[in-house]
């Protein structure tokens, strides 16, 4: 039996990031995250939604050149989606469910 994939390197841009799985101890930091964006929330819903459930998951499942969450709202989609496909690849359940991945779905 193959042993289950932990992390994986990926590149957005300019940027290495190695995305790994969720840590106990990284999934306090998430829940922090959350807290902040709410007590500090956006005008902006859509924005909201990405700072509060998006972000916090995608940055405590990563190490290396980490965008910000201002370079992350203005990311390309495609490079977000690279990033965001990977952490629920490796972390599946963790992020909402949607259609902010790039990859192409069948009808």
């Amino acid at each position: 039996m193959a042993d289950k994939e932990i992390s994986r390197d990926i590149v957005l841009g300019d940027r290495k990031i190695t995305v790994q799985i969720l840590r106990v101890r990284d999934s306090a930091k998430v829940e922090r995250m959350r807290v902040a964006a709410k007590e500090t929330p956006s005008d902006d819903l859509d924005v909201q939604v990405l700072r509060e459930y998006i972000y916090p998951s995608l940055f405590c499942c990563s190490v290396g050149d980490i965008p910000s969450e201002e370079e992350f709202l203005n990311m390309a989609a495609v490079e977000a989606g690279v990033w965001y496909e990977a952490v629920d690849q490796l972390n599946p359940g963790l992020l909402l469910e949607g259609d902010f991945s790039n990859e192409k779905k069948s009808s």
